[in-house]
Parts: structure tokens; sequence; C-alpha cells
């Protein structure tokens, strides 16, 4: 499966090249299939990979500007949950006092709905629910999706609030008049005041409309404010102390996952695997990923082709069903190490970025492209493939998924995963 050809000639030469076990659909593939300015003489071959679906088994959530709540059902995917948990501290040094002179009138937490899944309806009921924490939420400490913390006592917050597309996007509560009694008549250092209130959770819940609302912890709207009035020997002043949950507090996710389907499997042992002859899956939120198997063709292709040099690799991901309401914007590569860890496949630093060739979903062509050129290189050189994960982007905080082709030509009508080379020999 093999044609020597020359760039210039690649677009007519291409209509007549069959691809064996696979969609007829890559003719286009020459022009775009390297930087344009640079030309060369080569070999275009297309080979097939062995693919999985695996669950992750740990993923940090805290440490970036994000939190999610709520939940979602998908037929493909199932249930998935998610609960935020926020430090709150004053914000400064300064400590924290309301003395026998101040009165608290209301306590508002602000948080900004960044985005909200799905994102079909005019308008959104939030129905959220804040609880205060009986453990504190640690800035020195990593959590993980796994991880929750106790809370205590009534909810602070238990109502609906409705969103609209015309709305700002902040979203103001009023909590419970019970939380005034930790602060009037008392005075606080900084480190005594985390002591005392430990933390928040926020909850979104299942009112018969599941949705996932990601919140912007960045968000100038993000904080608490503690309206209040001072009076002394006449004197009267309403004032206003802001108290910090924002980018610089630590807070994060806890995420659950109930499968149905062909992922069942991962409710009760999330080390289990499942084969991608005909289907990958890709679900966010500390839910499942690919990893893709290059040996068999590598191993193949060093033998017989010893001093090739490959000049151009790229990985289709074929999602011909796919919603694109629903379906991440961009798939990422990871490259798999000889003790389990992973980091980026070198093609993502690279400068030049081929329009729909870096992870993006190509709507006409409906699949993922995705330029892997250097990684296959280092792959060769190194004598042995690891394994290289298939993860949507920014998986920590977007709730969409997708689920693609799998590898077997006779499972997936002839359009399976595979990778399309243009190398040359010495």
């Amino acid at each position: 499966m093999k044609h020597h050809l020359h760039l210039s000639l690649l677009a007519v030469a291409l209509l007549c090249w069959p691809l064996c076990s696979c969609h007829d659909d890559d003719t286009t593939l020459g022009m775009g299939l390297q930087d344009p300015s640079t030309l060369f003489d080569g070999i275009r071959d297309t080979f097939l990979v062995k693919a999985q679906t695996l669950h992750t088994d740990s993923l940090i959530t805290s440490g970036n500007s994000y939190v999610l709540v709520g939940q979602m059902d998908d037929p493909t995917f199932g249930r998935t949950e998610a609960t935020a948990y926020l430090q709150v501290t004053t914000g400064d040094n300064n400590g924290l006092e309301f003395d026998q002179y101040c009165t608290i009138d209301s306590i508002v937490l602000g948080l900004y709905a960044q985005t909200i899944y799905p994102s079909t309806a005019s308008s959104y009921p939030l129905h959220i629910r804040v609880h205060q924490l009986a453990e504190p939420v640690l800035s020195d400490t990593s959590y993980y999706y796994f991880d929750t913390l106790r809370a205590e006592g009534s909810p602070l917050f238990d109502s609906t609030i409705t969103l609209a597309h015309s709305d700002t996007n902040r979203l103001s509560l009023r909590l419970d008049p019970s939380l005034h009694a930790l602060l009037e008549g008392h005075s606080y250092t900084s480190s005594e005041f985390r002591e005392v209130f430990k933390g928040l959770r926020v909850s979104l819940v299942d009112d018969g409309n599941p949705l996932m609302v990601t919140l912007n912890m960045a968000a100038s709207a993000s904080k608490i404010e503690v309206y209040y009035h001072y009076t002394n020997a006449g004197e009267e002043r309403n004032l206003i102390r802001t108290l910090s949950i924002g980018v610089l507090n630590a807070h994060f996710t806890h995420y659950t996952h109930n499968y149905t389907g062909a992922l069942s499997r991962f409710n009760t042992n999330l080390k289990d695997s499942l084969d991608g002859s005909s289907t990958i899956y890709m679900d966010p939120l500390a839910g499942t990923y690919a990893r893709l198997d290059f040996n068999a063709y590598l191993d193949t292709f060093r033998t017989k082709h010893p001093y090739a040099t490959i000049h151009r690799a790229e990985l289709l991901l074929p999602a011909p069903d796919a919603d694109t309401n629903i379906i991440p914007t961009r798939l990422l590569a990871l490259r798999r190490n000889v003790n389990g860890t992973t980091s980026y496949i070198a093609d993502i630093a690279d400068t030049y970025v081929g329009g729909g060739y870096d992870g993006t979903y190509d709507k006409t062509k409906k699949r993922y492209r995705m330029r892997i050129t250097r990684h296959i290189q280092q792959l060769l050189r190194n004598g042995h493939d690891y394994g290289t994960n298939i993860i949507v982007d920014s998986r920590i905080i977007t709730p969409k998924h997708v689920a693609t082709n799998g590898y077997d030509p006779t499972a997936t009508a002839s359009n399976p995963i595979r990778v399309v080379l243009i190398y040359s020999e010495k």
C-alpha cells in the first residue's frame, strides 16, 4: 500500500490511490499533510493501530481556576455528578473583626457560571445547595477527583435560581443567617479564621433537569460579601467586608460516574479495560480515555526501513456519528513512558500548526485529525511504544465527551483509526 509520488502530483495521484480496508476519503491529505513551506519527494503509507478504552485512576482537580457542579446523563456514557469544595479566607493577613458595634445584615456568596451544559435552552433553573464544611480545605494539599470532605449542619443555601442567556452569569446566593453568629462579636487572625470557617461545599440538585455548570473561580464575581452596619456614639455606617474564595484559594471538584452499556464494567473495576475494535470512548471529568499501540507496525517498519526519515505522520480518529453539540473541540495525545508516567507528545510544541491538524474535529470529514510526526520519529528511535493516550482537552473542567470508531475495519465500516505517513529512504 505504498506509492512513490512527488508532492506536485500528489493531489491527482491520491484520487486513484486505494486505501486497503480504510475509508476512501483521504484524497486531500497530500498538500495538507505537511508544512506548505517545504516540498519533498516521499513515500505514502497508511497503517492501523490497536486501541483500548481505560479509566482514569488518578486525576488532580485542585490547583486550577474552575470547579464544576451538577449532573449530566448520556445514553452512551451514563451519569456523571460533580460537587465543588471551596476554601474561604480573609483574603489578606489583616485578620477579621466584627466587634460589639457591628451588626451583620446579610452574607452573600457570589459565583460566576462560565458555562452550562447542555447549552440548548434559553434559561436554566439551577437548584443550588450550599453547606458549611466540618473539615478544612487546605492550601498545601493536592485533591484528587475521588476526594471528599465532610459537611455539617443544615444547608446555608437551598433554593432555585433561574439563569438566562441574557444574564451576566453571576450568581448571588444569600446564605442563611445562622452563619452570622460565626462572625458577629468575634475577632480572628487570618489563620484563626481558616480554622473556624473551614470552607463550603457547593452542589446542584437534580430536579428532573440535569445540568452541569462550570464555575470560574478566577472571575471577580467569585467572592463572599458580608454586608453589615456599624453603630457607635450616634455614628452609623453601612459597610461591606469581602472574604476570598477565588483563584488564590484552594478548591477542587469531586466526580462520580455511573456508566451504562459497554462501559458499565468500570462501575465495579476501574482497572478493567475495554477492547477498542469497534469503538473507543473519551470521557472527561476523571472518566475514560483511549490508549493506542503502534508497536506492531513500527517494529515491521523499523526492520524493513532502517534508514527511513519520517516527514509527516497524521493520526485520524473518525467520529462519523458524533453530535457536534456535545463532543469536545479538541483531543490531545500523551506519550506513556516506561515508568507509567505520561507527558504531552513532542508535536504539541511545534511552532507551525496546520489548520485542522492539531487534534480538532473536522466537521466536513467527521473525524479528529492530529499531527504526530515527531512522536512517531521518537518511537522509532527509542525502539518501543509504551502506549499513546488520547484524552479530551481540558478534561478536568469540560463535560464534553466523544466515542470514535475503533481499529477494526470490519467493525467500523472500513473507517477505522489509522495513521497516514509520508517518509523517504536513503
